[in-house]
């Protein structure tokens, strides 16, 4: 009788075992769904979007000469422009004391920035040599890793702002910014902020000029930027955390950008400029096809050092700016950012035609083109107005890749989308 129930009680427990164990064989496994716009490479090298090099420099040079013009119009603005000082607090209580004795009107930055825009960097001695650049790249910016894998993914980027030298706004046929040189210990390179549409926003292009005259700090939100626009002239590379040269312009040589800006607190208050991410009235954007063309055959280099943690970028001076063209929606679900949304799309010239697939477009959020993006479903377009910028999400999967695939360091420049304006047709 007792063995009859041993037998018994095993029999179920057996059963009972091999139950579980079936069930836990055929359950579906729980495997998390692998974030939107997953990091990849587009940008492998196509015979189909080639430009002889010969072809590219000519390109090149002539957006070079638009911008030479540019140039000068600023510096005759800046001679122009002589404000009287006008003192205020600034808006990091820190800095409105008067400069300490001894410093003379070199002494535009924050005492920290100072001192490193004056003194030997401290590491210079274990710094590892950076890489020679080519004539194809010639430009070279060099970035901490950190403040790569920070900014990758975001839109916008936040920071205390000294202001050194503000500009008059532009004309909108020139593009109708304004142009703010300043430092940013965020950033920690030579920079300019601008402001979008500035001849409506007086009052933000009145703070800002009235703190580059009395040397007051502001708080700056808006799109990080790094472009070759306005490289040094001599071919020095840029790096972070370098002693910054004085400013002697509006329009210092610069990679790094805000731009637009979106919003501008002082001491008094905080003013919201998301309203300014708009066409410009009365300014001619530049041609999808041949915007696009340059974007697509600009050549790179990149280098990492592990030692120092730094990524060098390196590629040609260009500009073409705002460009206007429609984009179609490639994905059912945009990556949303903690400050806007990113966009995989299809780039088209504004009568339709496909000019190319799989670029990311980058949104700010609460902005006019934001708003617009939000009821956005695959293979929906939008008219748009935007400006490029290196796509850093890229630069950081070359990196991760580059010891089993070393090519893709010398791939093209990867590039995204600000998305600056929407047109309402």
């Amino acid at each position: 009788m007792l063995l009859h129930r041993c037998r018994a009680a095993f029999v179920s427990l057996t059963f009972v075992f091999v139950f579980a164990l079936y069930a836990a064989r055929t359950q579906a496994p729980v495997i998390a769904a692998p974030p939107p716009n997953t990091a990849h490479d587009p940008f492998a090298p196509s015979e189909a979007k080639k430009l002889s090099p010969a072809a590219l420099d000519k390109l090149l040079e002539e957006d070079d000469e638009t911008e030479r013009a540019e140039r000068a119009n600023e510096a005759e603005r800046d001679h122009r422009d002589t404000k009287k000082t006008i003192h205020r607090k600034g808006w990091d209580f820190r800095f409105d004391a008067p400069l300490r004795a001894g410093l003379n009107a070199r002494a535009t930055a924050p005492p920290d920035v100072e001192a490193r825009a004056t003194l030997p960097h401290e590491n210079d001695a274990d710094r590892a040599p950076h890489a020679a650049r080519s004539s194809e790249t010639p430009y070279q910016l060099i970035l901490r890793k950190d403040f790569i894998e920070k900014y990758k993914n975001r839109a916008t980027i936040t920071t205390a702002f000294r202001v050194v030298k503000a500009a008059a706004v532009h004309k909108p046929a020139d593009d109708g910014d304004q142009h703010v040189a300043g430092l940013a210990d965020e950033v920690n390179l030579p920079m300019v902020a601008e402001i979008m549409n500035a001849k409506d926003e007086s009052t933000a292009v009145g703070i800002m000029q009235d703190s580059a005259d009395s040397g007051d700090i502001v708080k700056i939100d808006g799109a990080w930027r790094i472009w070759c626009e306005h490289p040094p002239a001599d071919k020095s590379p840029q790096i972070q955390d370098e002693p910054i040269p004085a400013y002697t312009n509006t329009n210092p040589d610069h990679m790094f950008e805000i731009h637009p800006v979106s919003k501008l607190a002082t001491a008094s208050g905080t003013i919201d400029l998301l309203g300014t991410f708009r066409p410009i009235n009365g300014y001619d954007a530049k041609d999808a096809d041949k915007a696009f063309s340059i974007y697509e055959n600009l050549p790179c280099h990149i280098d990492y050092d592990a030692s120092a943690q730094t990524v060098s970028i390196s590629s040609k001076k260009v500009g073409y700016n705002y460009v206007e063209f429609m984009m179609e929606v490639e994905d059912d679900n945009p990556f949303l950012t903690i400050d806007g949304r990113i966009i995989r799309s299809s780039v088209l010239s504004t009568d339709g035609t496909l000019i190319h697939k799989d670029r990311r477009m980058v949104f700010v959020k609460d902005t006019p083109p934001d708003v617009a993006a939000r009821s956005l479903k695959k293979g929906d377009k939008l008219h748009v107005l935007g400006i490029p910028r290196i796509d850093l999400a890229v630069i950081s999967y070359r990196v991760r890749k580059s010891a089993e695939k070393p090519e893709i360091l010398d791939w093209g420049l990867p590039y995204e989308i600000l998305v600056v304006g929407v047109f309402g047709d």
